[in-house]
């Protein structure tokens, strides 16, 4: 047994403590500043993971969970710590990162925090389950075990509503889980408009029920505009799976970012908190400084959500997507928007950067959590642009690619972070880099 003091949280959110030339991992619900009593389940040369027994002395930053199912969710690793202590523990993960694998220092990344505490979400995704034999909506626990929802505070109201709207549904038609009950429900997925209120609804089976048109009648008449119905037989918890799509109602929604309006399907991804997207696009422009004859490279583009925010302002954007019905979805909202100058291209981002026969000046790229390729980042840092603007949902692996560009000749010149989800460990980054 040892007495530890929480100096840090890991981003799964373990408390990190330093003793006698250890550094300890502390699973359990610590915050920076705990002193705790913890039992050492393993250890190795230079690390201890321990589990928490005890809290000796509580942290200072601590406050009270709002969500009652906090202890066992695991998707809100920071809802017991106060706001301000938040804010400051994901401006120090992005400095650690840099510092650590770019050798890039910059003290307290300045984070833009968010107006919503909770309630901000816009999409959620849940899966179906049992409970005393009646079908629920649930999440999977820290544990991997399935358990329903009473309640998910950082979801928009009218989101938690509409769930509850297709679960009445459902319930009706005597569906069971895949995941409890070995029957074929899967997931269920909602997103509701900011723009509109329009509601979007996507329900996943393993194989679709055999009176599915009364089904997806009934969940319209609930009041979704929007209803997909899927099919996924992969074994495991995936969403999406390579399974048919049936559409109902409307295929699309439209949300807005600034002055810009998208058409979005449930398999699109689209920013899940517009409110704070519209503050991280504000940064990327101010970064980008958009010029009447800029050519611009963008990769990983998607449906053009932040493609749009600046094309009429260049002279031309090479936009690259590997998933093609994605980039048919961005064309479609460039005519939307009325923007022309755009060439969309269906490549992933290094064919698309190797193939390009005009020279760019400036790149944005928006890569998935685990970052650029290394073959993809070459290809864009042989391009010479004078300017790369990265957006980054991981601090590390944003931290990794800045030192891979550092050896093509790019530094870092600006950096700034957005709290995108409250209560959560996850935090985006816009960086700078250029050649001067």
């Amino acid at each position: 047994m040892e007495v530890l003091e929480i100096t840090d949280l890991t981003v799964e959110g373990f408390g990190v403590a330093k003793q006698s030339g250890l550094v300890y991992f502390v699973k359990g619900i610590v915050a920076p500043g705990d002193v705790v009593r913890a039992v050492v389940a393993s250890q190795r040369k230079n690390y201890a993971e321990a589990e928490l027994v005890e809290l000796v002395q509580p942290s200072p930053y601590r406050i009270e969970p709002l969500c009652p199912h906090f202890s066992q969710c695991g998707g809100c690793q920071l809802q017991h710590i106060s706001y301000q202590e938040q804010l400051q523990w994901k401006s120090n993960f992005a400095s650690q990162n840099l510092w650590k694998l770019a050798r890039e220092k910059v003290d307290n990344v300045h984070i833009v925090p968010s107006d919503l505490l909770y309630g901000y979400r816009a999409k959620a995704h849940f899966t179906f389950g049992e409970e005393n034999n009646i079908l629920n909506i649930g999440y999977f626990s820290k544990s991997d075990k399935w358990f329903a929802l009473t309640t998910c505070p950082i979801l928009k109201e009218t989101l938690w509503v509409t769930a509850q709207d297709v679960l009445s549904v459902l319930r009706k038609h005597d569906l069971k889980s895949y995941f409890t009950s070995n029957g074929t429900l899967r997931h269920l997925q909602v997103r509701v408009s900011l723009l509109t209120g329009e509601k979007q609804v996507l329900v996943t089976f393993t194989q679709f029920p055999k009176n599915f048109e009364n089904v997806a009648e009934e969940i319209l008449s609930a009041g979704i505009s929007s209803l997909a119905l899927h099919q996924n037989t992969a074994q495991n918890k995936t969403v999406i799976g390579k399974g048919a799509t049936l559409y109902n109602g409307n295929q699309y929604v439209q949300e807005q970012l600034m002055d810009k309006v998208y058409n979005i399907t449930p398999m699109s991804f689209f920013q899940i908190n517009p409110v704070q997207a519209e503050k991280l696009f504000s940064i990327a422009l101010d970064y980008l400084e958009p010029q009447p004859e800029d050519i611009v490279f963008e990769g990983y583009s998607g449906v053009g959500a932040f493609t749009l925010l600046y094309a009429q302002e260049v002279k031309s954007v090479i936009a690259a997507e590997g998933v093609a019905e994605t980039v048919q979805q961005a064309q479609e909202n460039a005519v939307l928007n009325n923007v022309h100058n755009v060439q969309f291209l269906a490549k992933p981002v290094e064919e698309a950067a190797a193939s390009l026969e005009e020279k760019v000046n400036k790149v944005v790229v928006d890569p998935p959590r685990n970052g650029m390729t290394k073959e993809a980042l070459e290809f864009v840092a042989k391009l010479q642009a004078e300017r790369i603007v990265y957006i980054s949902c991981d601090p590390s692996t944003l931290a990794r690619d800045i030192s891979r560009f550092q050896s093509f000749g790019y530094s870092l010149s600006r950096i700034q972070a957005v709290d995108m989800f409250p209560q959560t460990t996850h935090v985006e980054c816009v960086a700078l880099m250029s050649t001067s």
